[in-house]
């Protein structure tokens, strides 16, 4: 577990967990990618970076707060905790019991090229839907809509 985290704006839901993502080629084809998002999907970023294996971990939004914020309650140094779209698909695929259930979203943080945006999958009627918006994006994300977020573990302390 994160052991930096604040605790006024995520609970860790995860810790006794290891929620293995294995080593990827950062390569998903989009009919893969469609095997596993059937609402929408976004087929040219999922050709990303190639990844080493690393532990998630899911944390339970504890208070109304905007997305940089829920982030930034985590480290500063957002690369260590965001994942590749490849690294999403994977979760969503090994580990669908983690994401939140109904409509209600579940955030990752992710990289592309040298921005950071989050990547919000929703449980609709129609399976999986994936969805992007800017880190900056100035809403207020809600605990009593139990929106649930998924990082990578990281091991060290970051100032």
């Amino acid at each position: 577990m994160n052991k930096y985290v604040d605790p006024s704006i995520l609970k860790c839901i995860s810790a006794d967990k290891n929620l293995l993502i294995e080593e990827l080629n950062g390569k998903m084809t989009f009919v893969e990618a469609k095997e596993i998002f059937k609402s929408a999907v976004f087929p040219k970023e999922f050709n990303g970076e190639h990844t080493k294996e690393g532990v998630a971990e899911v944390y339970n939004l504890a208070k109304k707060e905007v997305l940089d914020k829920i982030f930034f309650s985590l480290t500063s140094n957002y690369k260590i905790i965001s994942m590749t779209w490849s690294q999403v698909a994977y979760f969503c695929k090994k580990y669908p019991e983690w994401l939140n259930k109904k409509a209600n979203a579940t955030l990752f943080l992710i990289k592309e090229a040298k921005h950071y945006y989050v990547a919000i999958v929703r449980n609709n009627s129609n399976g999986l839907s994936l969805g992007k918006i800017s880190l900056g994006y100035d809403y207020e994300w809600e605990e009593i809509l139990n929106t649930r977020v998924i990082c990578l573990r990281f091991k060290t302390p970051v100032a």
